[in-house]
């Protein structure tokens, strides 16, 4: 198995955004309405989006989006999504590792942003793992950021070893 990762491009992942867009948990989820969505795959000027691509046996399969979007403090706020259909397989850490590590390559020197609603405490164990820290907690969500020497770390090395990445 190889996790792959490389710039989105919207019309060669057209059909594979079309299943985010149209992914009613993830609007409801992550979004709270289809307008929202749709801003998701609008291009900025200050962003970054990519697509993870697994590769097992030959075949390719996309599996995960990301967006790093630039804030106004230099930091980067990162989104990400597996369709639901394919959720629960541990693509979601694999791309996740895999986004972050390309991004890193590109923006060593920069700090990334990650926001949870409160109720999703599997996203913040996921990404306190991967070496997120802590900076804000309420009853609403978990803020927390990540540097690159803080994503090198033992389970980061783990699952690139996992992800052949």
């Amino acid at each position: 198995m190889k996790t792959l990762v490389r710039p989105y491009h919207w019309y060669r992942d057209f059909w594979f955004q079309f299943q985010i867009v149209t992914d009613k948990s993830i609007q409801r989820f992550m979004f709270d309405d289809k307008r929202r969505v749709l801003g998701y795959f609008l291009p900025w000027k200050y962003e970054a989006k990519y697509v993870c691509v697994l590769e097992h046996n030959g075949v390719k399969r996309k599996i995960a989006m990301a967006k790093f979007s630039q804030n106004h403090d230099k930091t980067y706020s990162i989104a990400g999504f597996v369709p639901t259909k394919i959720q629960n397989r541990g693509y979601g850490i694999y791309s996740g590792v895999a986004f972050i590590n390309h991004f890193f390559n590109y923006y060593p020197n920069a700090i990334i942003r990650s926001g949870s609603f409160a109720f999703n405490t599997r996203a913040f164990k996921t990404t306190k793992c991967m070496g997120f820290e802590l900076k804000a907690q309420d009853e609403n969500h978990f803020d927390s950021t990540l540097t690159s020497e803080q994503f090198d770390n033992e389970f980061v090395r783990t699952i690139k070893s996992r992800a052949g990445i």
